[in-house]
């Protein structure tokens, strides 16, 4: 997981290590629209690195939170 978030960082994504396999990514507060321009690109972006790492990493919508 510190390579993928160290991948997300790079891109200038800002990206924390929330749970158990489940990394943040937000462009900096509030909620993001999973058709947003921003969705749309992680998206892509995960892609990539998952080609290239043989993983499956993917963008989820969470709609509730993580902790209590």
């Amino acid at each position: 997981m510190d390579d993928l978030l160290r991948f997300l960082r790079r891109l200038g994504h800002e990206a924390d290590a929330v749970a158990e396999g489940v990394v943040e990514v937000g462009p900096g507060g509030g909620t993001v629209d999973p058709g947003s321009v921003f969705a749309l690109a992680v998206s892509l972006q995960l892609r990539v690195w998952n080609l290239v790492n043989e993983t499956d990493a993917r963008v989820v919508e969470v709609t509730e939170p993580l902790e209590p």
